[in-house]
């Protein structure tokens, strides 16, 4: 009883502090709200919402879950707070099989605050299981949709999500079909994208298993093609296969920056080598944008992709001649 007090106490004097900062930061303290006292912050926000402007809203590792979240979320998209960052990292966000209807309208109310609230530039999901029940199977669409949809989010931080290659290729296809995204620093567990990044490194050494699998390389493309300040980007001896060769030929067209694109090493096949050549003859870019594409020792290709690969490029410069 007499720690509900002082947290309840901690919560009271937190939003107080709020009224005249803007900044709500429950991560930082030494208490752990859990579900129950998390709803007593809801109250709290309710009761001085006309006295909140709040512009950076942290929950942290307060094991809110769903619920919490989704009347959080709610709140935040009926009041007008300035709200420009939110995170909500480890809080214990989960598809609970017992709480399916409550879990699926809470998704959809932070759904909504996020792809809503314009004044949102900022959002931490790390460390949750976002999958949501649909029917009989597991999916994260209303994921893929706030994000590929997104006008105003610019920084996304997603370690430690549980996700899977669909949910990863899917994202990636949305956001590089996008015209609206303007994430520019993205983190997640397989690697980190920051605002104003020029060359992004994500190589590995022959000899060991490749960090990136090919729908790895579609969710980084489609990130990086709103992206502003890229110029090179390496993924030596990645497992690029036809699909992410893909999404980078479709980058190579789309970005305004990217100019240089190393793949030693890569395991390309003679399929993912022919879409790279779409890429690099695209007619849709700068063609003195798109300067150096390194090849070398790539994997799963031929002699077949090789003769190929330099059969149109022959063609191109001839009849640019």
């Amino acid at each position: 009883m007499k720690k509900k007090r002082a947290v309840e106490s901690f919560i009271q004097r937190a939003v107080e502090d709020a009224v005249d900062s803007g900044h709500l930061a429950l991560n930082a303290g030494s208490h752990v709200l859990g579900k129950k006292l998390g709803e007593s912050l809801c109250l709290h926000l309710v009761y001085h919402m006309q006295l909140l402007k709040i512009v950076h809203l942290a929950l942290g590792r307060q094991k809110l879950g769903w619920k919490v979240v989704g009347k959080l979320s709610s709140l935040c998209l009926k009041c007008d707070w300035p709200l420009r960052s939110l995170d909500l990292s480890f809080n214990s966000l989960m598809p609970l099989q017992d709480e399916k209807k409550i879990v699926e309208e809470s998704a959809v109310y932070l759904h909504n605050l996020i792809l809503r609230k314009r004044s949102l530039i900022a959002i931490d999901l790390s460390g949750n299981n976002l999958y949501i029940h649909c029917g009989d199977s597991l999916n994260m669409n209303w994921y893929v949709s706030c994000l590929s949809g997104n006008s105003h989010l610019q920084i996304v931080r997603t370690t430690e999500i549980l996700t899977d290659q669909q949910t990863n290729l899917r994202l990636g296809n949305a956001l590089m079909r996008s015209t609206k995204s303007k994430i520019g620093s993205y983190t997640c567990s397989k690697f980190q994208i920051s605002k104003k990044l020029v060359e992004l490194n994500i190589s590995v050494t022959r000899s060991t298993v490749p960090s990136l699998n090919s729908e790895d390389v579609v969710l980084l493309c489609g990130i990086l093609r709103s992206h502003q300040c890229i110029t090179s980007l390496h993924l030596c001896n990645q497992s690029i296969r036809l699909a992410g060769a893909s999404a980078l030929a479709k980058l190579i067209i789309k970005s305004s920056t990217l100019s240089e694109l190393n793949l030693s090493g890569a395991f390309l096949g003679d399929a993912g080598l022919a879409k790279l050549v779409e890429g690099v003859l695209g007619s849709g870019r700068n063609s003195q944008q798109f300067q150096y594409l390194n090849i070398s020792k790539s994997r799963g290709v031929t002699e077949v992709g090789l003769s190929s690969f330099a059969s149109r490029l022959l063609e191109s410069a001839v009849s640019s001649v």
